[in-house]
């Protein structure tokens, strides 16, 4: 019994003494830095982390009664909540431990289909594309609250990061996608964009990268407006001749037909009193 004790003693003091290995590798370190949204390297002593975390779809459904009510010019949906972070810590050290941790400013940018004339992305449908505003909004932590920039082809951008802020959850995104209502007359259909938000950071040289696929569906739609009750009042003992214009308008274009029918009459128009 007591070279039992002695010999699991002996293993204990064994697991004890075992030290893991890292080397230059600190991804064995972080447990999560595996995917393309996250990357680490080590530099002078130092391990560093960038990571890009939670960025998810965005998905319109649009139909023109969205759009041609009073006042709204403009139609916008937001991503859920996101984040990036780049921090370092001594090579020796637990980066894990937010108290061991260095933040970085990291750059970041959006990469996908853009129109060439006027710098703005755009979702397409075939040869047709619609213009696509999105903007990087700060929502959550004093690191990014209160940011606030349109992203264009080709530039990058860089949150303003607070050094206490050393959780993702203190630095927390949203992308806004806006489309103007102008820009979708005349068509329908299903229109998408495949962007992909980077983040960079150096030296040393690192990035990371997740995929933002935006897609708005605009189902074919017919709008009837200006068409009114009408009041008619005989003065004259004489016919009676009233008119109104109305509009009608097919999202996409195309043909349509008219139909009218009356609620009184039989293959006719009447009109009545409730009683006749």
């Amino acid at each position: 019994m007591k070279m039992k004790l002695f010999n699991t003693f002996l293993v204990l003091m064994g697991l004890l003494l075992i030290k893991p290995v890292y080397g230059n590798d600190p991804q064995l370190i972080d447990r999560y830095c595996k995917d393309k949204n996250c990357d680490s390297a080590n530099n002078a002593g130092r391990n560093y982390f960038l990571k890009l975390k939670y960025l998810t779809e965005i998905d319109f459904r649009v139909s023109l009664s969205d759009f041609y009510r009073v006042g709204r010019s403009r139609y916008q949906i937001s991503s859920k909540n996101f984040c990036a972070i780049a921090y370092s810590c001594e090579e020796k050290s637990n980066c894990n431990n937010r108290d061991k941790r260095t933040m970085h400013r990291y750059q970041m940018q959006v990469l996908g289909l853009a129109a060439i004339e006027n710098q703005s992305f755009v979702l397409s449908n075939g040869d047709s594309t619609i213009p696509v505003t999105l903007r990087l909004l700060g929502v959550l932590g004093d690191a990014t609250e209160g940011y606030d920039q349109v992203m264009r082809p080709g530039k990058a951008v860089s949150p303003f990061i607070n050094q206490g802020d050393n959780f993702c959850r203190d630095n927390e995104l949203i992308i806004v996608a806006e489309i103007n209502a102008a820009d979708l007359k005349d068509v329908s259909g299903d229109y998408e964009g495949e962007f992909d938000v980077k983040v960079d950071f150096s030296p040393p040289s690192m990035s990371a990268e997740d995929e933002l696929d935006i897609e708005l569906e605009l189902p074919p739609t017919i709008l009837i407006s200006g068409l009114e009750d009408m009041s008619l009042t005989n003065t004259e003992n004489s016919g009676i001749d009233e008119s109104q214009d109305f509009c009608v308008y097919v999202s996409g274009g195309g043909k349509f037909q008219i139909k009218a029918e009356s609620q009184a009459g039989n293959g006719s128009f009447e009109l009545s009193n409730g009683k006749n």
